[in-house]
């Protein structure tokens, strides 16, 4: 029976087990094809696949290993899929409550640790105008 791993992938990342499978001596062409075909189902499932000939088991694990190490590498790197660049940040509500308290953008920059440009850039900022600050006692706008 398959046993399927939470991790699964997009991409498969093509290293040298690919030639160790070519290379394998005695093995059909069919079982060669198979052996890929389950690796590369592996890679991006997670689901291993069930082999009965030990040779070939012990192969596929030592690749499977490999598959491992290569994913982990992938996931340390990767940011929900974007592989490059600094992460996004949602500031959007954090500038509006800043605006709300009455900062200005150098300030609501250095809070948040970015660039007064980037605030600059916000909705929350550009419309800071428009903002209208709630207070708890005033229910009337909300009275139909």
């Amino acid at each position: 029976m398959a046993v399927e791993t939470p991790n699964k992938h997009n991409a498969l990342i093509l290293y040298d087990w690919m030639d160790s499978v070519a290379n394998l001596k005695g093995v059909s062409k069919e079982i060669k094809h198979q052996i890929i075909y389950d690796l590369a189902h592996y890679a991006t499932h997670g689901i291993k696949p069930e082999v009965d000939d030990p040779f070939i088991a012990l192969f596929m694990e030592e690749k499977m290993r490999i598959i491992d190490k290569n994913n982990q590498k992938y996931d340390a790197k990767s940011n929900y899929g974007k592989v490059v660049g600094r992460p996004k940040m949602n500031i959007e509500e954090q500038v509006a409550e800043l605006v709300r308290k009455g900062l200005g953008r150098g300030a609501i920059a250095e809070t948040l640790g970015v660039s007064e440009s980037t605030i600059s850039r916000c909705k929350a900022w550009k419309d800071r105008n428009k903002v209208e600050e709630v207070k708890e006692n005033d229910v009337s706008k909300f009275i139909f």
